[in-house]
């Protein structure tokens, strides 16, 4: 081996293996908690706005845009009425 060689890699040791797989699950895990906690955050306000009708859009952990589709309606018609007048 000349100086501009390095050294083969060595497998990773089964201790590092194992933290990677515990670490993984507890990724999953907290992953699985944070679901449960924004639908616990949100659950109201998805209820009331499907209720109404209203198209929730997700932009973020805890974060909805709520739209009335109905609300862009009243500025198109009266547009249309003036064209016919």
């Amino acid at each position: 081996m000349n100086s501009r060689e390095s050294p083969p890699a060595a497998a990773a040791p089964a201790s590092v293996k194992a933290g990677h797989q515990i670490g993984r699950r507890a990724l999953v895990r907290v992953r699985l908690v944070l679901a449960r906690l924004e639908e616990r955050i949100c659950r109201e306000e998805e209820d009331r706005a499907a209720r109404r009708g209203w198209q929730i859009t997700r932009t973020g952990f805890a974060k909805r845009c709520y739209r009335d589709p109905r609300f862009g309606l009243a500025s198109e018609s009266v547009g249309t009425e003036e064209a016919t007048r």
